[in-house]
């Protein structure tokens, strides 16, 4: 529903007035024009308690994988708006979009906040954890409600990070679908006779899910590069359960893929290897058997992923939509961002 005209005027003036205040703080980049150096976050703002309890009603909703809450949370015409996929409107399909997500240990804070009669915005930052710096920021605009609760009328957020800008001539990313959504991704298996099999988000939705976890390469979980790296918990479907429902997996072997489920790799296919390609190009190579946990005893960690979320969140934009996560290497060289190409091919 499109605001009363009465109340346009002021929530313009109401951003207008927060921007001026946000610029005023902002420092220069230290770097050569890069906006992702800068030397310090700007600083959390304390907010009314009124709107102190949309952040908290979020995170906890949010933290308890509660799709139902979260969409409750909006008003009855809400929108999501996240980075590489579409518009979702209206709580059913925001609680749709929602299933499945959460669990993650989602903190936000508030960097600017202004209301106007009805209608009002939260601008912020959100992190993960003991994460000690921002991972991404959103903007919350408001509308007050009959009871006088604060409702999301738009909730929308994007990384911090920059995505990896793709080599000359690179097919360019696809965007992630909506969670919940049944469009298809370009993400493409193909088996070690040459045939590529197209895989859709609708398809890896109906296979087994599972978890890994992953050091975060630069991360640290608490202040000082003495301490020890920040872990994220990645979802999605085990890699050779992929393979074997694209029929990559050797004849007559059972697919390994989550816990008490045993391979049978022998001879020529303990050669095969799998390559993982991303956007940009980049390619990482696992051994076909470090995926039969009746060869290799998968890591601690877990067992390799195509991943489509990290801390009960979908992955962002420079990551997703998918992401081959590896538990068990020393560092994540080999979790392959934006995978766009899986093969399978005998060992040279």
């Amino acid at each position: 529903m499109p605001l009363p005209p009465r109340l346009v005027p002021r929530l313009a003036a109401a951003l207008l007035a927060a921007g001026g205040a946000l610029h005023a703080q902002e420092p220069g980049p230290t770097g050569a024009g890069r906006p992702d150096t800068l030397a310090a976050e700007l600083p959390s703002v304390a907010l009314p308690p009124a709107l102190a309890r949309v952040l908290r009603d979020y995170e906890r909703a949010w933290r308890a994988g509660d799709a139902a809450a979260l969409a409750a949370l909006f008003t009855p015409d809400g929108f999501v708006l996240q980075g590489g996929r579409p518009p979702v409107r209206g709580r059913a399909a925001i609680r749709a979009a929602y299933a499945g997500a959460g669990g993650g240990a989602l903190r936000l804070r508030a960097l600017a906040h202004a209301t106007a009669d009805s209608v009002g915005y939260l601008l912020g930052g959100y992190r993960y954890g003991e994460a000690s710096r921002d991972e991404g920021k959103f903007t919350l605009t408001l509308r007050r409600a009959a009871d006088g609760r604060w409702l999301i009328a738009s909730d929308m957020d994007n990384p911090n990070a920059r995505p990896p800008r793709a080599a000359p001539g690179a097919t360019p990313a696809v965007p992630g679908p909506t969670p919940g959504g049944s469009g298809a991704v370009g993400l493409t298996v193909r088996r070690d006779d040459g045939a590529p099999v197209a895989v859709s988000a609708a398809v890896l939705r109906t296979l087994p899910r599972a978890t890994a976890t992953l050091p975060a390469h630069g991360e640290h979980a608490t202040a000082g590069a003495g301490s020890a790296r920040a872990v994220h918990r990645y979802a999605g479907v085990p890699l050779a359960t992929l393979l074997a429902h694209a029929g990559a997996w050797p004849a007559g072997d059972a697919a390994a893929g989550s816990a008490g489920t045993r391979g049978n790799l022998r001879g020529a296919a303990l050669a095969r290897v799998v390559v993982v390609t991303g956007v940009d190009g980049y390619r990482a190579l696992l051994a076909l058997a470090e995926l039969d946990p009746a060869t290799v005893a998968p890591a601690a960690g877990g067992v390799a992923l195509l991943a489509d979320s990290v801390d009960g969140r979908p992955l962002p934009a420079a990551e997703g939509p998918y992401r081959l996560v590896v538990p068990g290497d020393r560092r994540p060289a080999r979790s392959v961002r934006q995978v766009t190409g899986i093969v399978v091919r005998a060992a040279p």
